[in-house]
């Protein structure tokens, strides 16, 4: 230390001899590092931080397999009574759901996102509430505790952050509650990525208008659980596995598969569930991609550096010439320079850090346009800051050896001779211009991936999704919430969409129980009449229950047949199918007046209803704009009620100047009735290309900072050029040659150089574009003309750069060179 303090004093008085060079070095690596920074902030969130609570190397969690054959699915309330109190493999067990509440605060109702949990889920962890006191082991009793412990994130937006909330009532899904805690900061849920904004007892999902407990077939728990000290985790699969045999031999209508055969309870460590296994590798993938770009990002501003470096150590070389003469080592001089180029990292780094600090707090505040709202947890905690700090330390290293070793590889003598920076005779490519190359094809790159994505996003528009969007308004209410009954409900959805209809502008009205494109799609199994499934074939269908007029409303166009009506009522069951239901089913056969055979539970009891189908509807995009025509089954709301469910109205005019009235007709019907998550069906249909918007606001982002650094970086290697080929240009013009010709050698250089980069980033869109596939609309992942574009892009941002430099070549006088010759 006492050798390196004397080379960092040194250092900082050199660096700030030269503020220019040192601001443009640093702002060029807070870019970079901050982008990682930020990146790996969620990466740490995601799949780094232990789930909070004591001891979390003992937690493991249990999955049930799905019907349809995947690992890890849900498991029934009683399958973990079982696995509890039957395995001797648990400490503790406890369970937990989402379900999507209907929170009113202050008169104003809301959705809010709910974690039913198991009253011993926060004691098994280990927590502490923040205020009040958590969840108890003892409000497991069906229906008992109308208790609720609000998440500190919501606690602070809704209510201030204001202790005295606790013991206060709050309403839920109609319903009065207690307020009884605050849980901890930090904690967001037990399903990751996913924010909880109230924690209620499972107990109470019945109440809440969720499934029975009671029943072994309603799946939809996750269990999380601490294993015994003495139990390892092989042993705990290995008892739960004994329990699924006997619940096979026991319950083979709900612990079988498709193919017949006993479902399988796996167990997994905490460290491997952070993330659901169900999309565990694509979100692991996805992150994978987003390092890869801010790390190229970050090699580009390393490179804009290390260019930087090279330029001030050769106008060094006359210095570190005199200094290797009077007895300094080659070691000594490396270490000096790289001592440089680590402390201007290390000033990168903070900055970058400050940057980082910036983007999560814009983050955290944008209102994506999501069903549930994202826990992404971006806090720069010790892991964060130390990979800052290392991340810092490793780019001052890379940019600055090179330079370092070539500095000290200067021959002392022939540099003192010279004047330090002796001039070259013959224009041979160098290291800056290969750096800039570089820089080039990665631009090239990132703005060929941005630019397909941009296209996709223009294609999508133009895509039919088998309705018409423009002119719906939609909005949600649910009965359940009001603790409304069926039969009752069948009679206010019916009022409702007869006053609607009747207002002023409004052409028609309907209702469905999910709509397309919204990320609501769901399954549901049927029975196909003339139709034999293979042995283990997947019978379920995508589905939506909806009103009479739907398709009228939708402007869904139909192939044959006709729409649901109101005399549908009181007859007998119909259905709607879509052209590839009846291709996949009675292929080349007539579809009208065949029936599926619908599960359905009348008082209780499971009983399979027929259902005549009167209409097929053109196929048409449920679940993502990109889909292969899919079955599709549209039930009527008149058989299977839905007590939540989304009203859409059509209008003549600006569907949003209708929301008073809309507001006015269901208050008529009944006034604590809320109305919720009001937004045109377009807004609703924007859901699906959340995720193109995102990838291509990410690719475009950093393909114009990594333009930016490319430009940067040419211009310094053109104006360097021109500053050590002074002479050479003023003897040029002097015998003869115009500001034209030298205006066009610079900047026919610069071109040379962009479009070699350009060259080599477009063979890598070539290996890469292709796995953009998935996320592309109407437009090819090696479409010419993007490939082009950014070309173009490139060549104008190359003849940019190389204006000034052009310009200060052509005004060179060359008596003036000659004379310094």
């Amino acid at each position: 230390m006492s050798r390196l303090w004397p080379d960092i004093r040194l250092a900082a008085r050199l660096l700030a001899r030269s503020p220019g060079l040192t601001a443009v070095a640093v702002v060029s690596l807070a870019l970079g590092i901050g982008a990682n920074t930020a990146i790996f902030s969620l990466v740490n969130s995601l799949l780094l931080v232990p789930t909070p609570g004591r001891d979390p190397a003992r937690l493991v969690t249990v999955y049930t397999s799905d019907s349809s054959g995947p690992l890890y699915g849900a498991s029934s309330y009683l399958d973990y009574v079982d696995f509890r109190d039957r395995s001797q493999a648990f400490e503790d067990l406890a369970a937990h759901t989402l379900q999507p509440l209907l929170v009113t605060i202050r008169g104003e109702s809301r959705r809010a996102m709910g974690a039913l949990v198991t009253g011993n889920t926060f004691d098994l962890l280990g927590l502490q509430a923040a205020h009040g006191r958590l969840l108890l082991s003892a409000e497991q009793v069906p229906g008992g505790h109308p208790v609720v412990v609000l998440g500190h994130a919501f606690w602070k937006t809704h209510f201030g952050a204001e202790p005295s909330i606790v013991g206060q009532p709050i309403s839920l899904n109609g319903q009065s509650y207690t307020i009884v805690g605050i849980a901890p900061e930090g904690l967001t849920g037990f399903i990751r990525g996913v924010a909880a904004d109230v924690f209620v007892p499972l107990a109470m999902q019945q109440a809440l208008g969720g499934d029975s407990l009671e029943e072994r077939g309603n799946r939809g728990l996750m269990l999380i659980g601490r294993l015994r000290d003495d139990v390892p985790i092989e042993a705990a699969r290995a008892r739960l596995a004994i329990i699924a045999g006997q619940h096979f031999t026991d319950y083979p209508g709900v612990w079988s598969n498709v193919r017949g055969e006993g479902r399988t309870v796996s167990v997994l460590a905490e460290r491997d569930s952070r993330l659901m296994p169900q999309i565990s590798m694509p979100v692991t993938a996805f992150l994978a991609v987003l390092m890869t770009v801010v790390l190229l990002v970050l090699a580009l501003a390393c490179s804009n550096v290390a260019g930087l470096l090279l330029a001030r150590a050769s106008a060094r070389r006359r210095e570190l010439a005199i200094r290797l003469a009077v007895g300094a080592t080659r070691g000594q001089i490396v270490r000096q320079l790289l001592t440089e180029s680590v402390l201007v990292a290390l000033l990168g780094g903070g900055l970058g850090v400050g940057l980082a600090a910036v983007a999560m707090r814009l983050v955290e505040r944008v209102q994506l346009p999501l069903p549930a709202t994202p826990a992404l947890g971006l806090t720069l905690d010790a892991r964060v800051l130390v990979f800052a700090l290392a991340l810092s330390t490793v780019t001052g290293v890379v940019f600055g050896l090179l330079p370092a070793w070539r500095a000290s590889r200067t021959d002392p003598i022939a540099s003192i001779k010279a004047g330090g920076d002796a001039p070259r005779r013959t224009r041979r490519p160098t290291l800056r211009d290969a750096l800039v190359i570089g820089q080039v094809a990665v631009s090239c790159l990132l703005l060929v991936g941005a630019g397909l994505l941009l296209r996709s996003l223009t294609n999508a528009g133009s895509i039919d999704p088998g309705f018409t969007a423009r002119g719906v308004l939609a909005f949600s209410i649910d009965l359940g919430s009001r603790g409304v009954d069926e039969e009752r409900g069948r009679i206010l959805h019916d009022q409702l969409l007869e006053r609607l209809s009747a207002l002023p502008g409004v052409e028609s009205a309907s209702l469905a129980s999910r709509v397309p494109l919204t990320l609501g799609g769901g399954r549901r199994g049927l029975g196909v009449e003339g139709y034999t499934p293979a042995q283990g074939e997947d019978m379920e269908v995508h589905y939506s229950v909806v009103g009479p007029g739907y398709c009228e409303t939708m402007r869904t166009a139909l192939a044959e047949g006709r729409s649901f009506d109101r005399t549908d009522a009181s007859g007998p069951g119909v259905v709607v199918v879509n052209e590839a239901f009846v291709r996949r089913f009675w292929p080349g056969q007539a579809a009208l007046g065949r029936r599926v055979i619908v599960p359905r539970r009348v008082a209780g009891e499971g009983v399979d209803t027929p259902m005549a189908v009167v209409g097929v509807a053109r196929d048409g995009k449920y679940t993502s704009l990109g889909e292969d025509p899919t079955p599709f089954v549209f039930y009527p709301a008149s058989h299977l009620y839905e007590a939540e469910t989304t009203v859409l109205v059509r209008t003549a005019g600006n569907p949003t100047a209708l929301v008073a009235g809309i507001r006015r007709a269901v208050a008529a019907l009944d006034a604590g009735l809320p109305v919720y998550d009001v937004k045109t069906l377009e807004q609703h249909v924007g859901l699906s290309l959340f995720p193109v918007r995102a990838v291509a606001w990410l690719l475009g982002a950093m393909g114009a900072l990594a333009l930016l650094l490319a430009g940067v970086g040419l211009y310094g290697v053109l104006a360097q050029t021109v500053a050590r080929r002074t002479r050479e240009i003023g003897i040029r013009m002097a015998v003869g040659a115009t500001e034209r010709h030298v205006m066009t050698a610079v900047v026919g250089g610069a071109l040379r150089l962009t479009l070699i980069g350009a060259g080599l980033g477009l063979a890598a869109a070539f290996g890469v574009t292709r796995f953009l596939g998935f996320l592309l609309y109407g437009v090819s992942p090696l479409d010419p003309i993007t490939f082009a574009g950014m070309v173009l892009v490139l060549a104008v941002v190359g003849m940019a750069a190389a204006a000034v430099p052009a310009r200060r070549a052509a005004r060179v006088d060359p008596f003036e060179a000659l004379r310094a010759e």
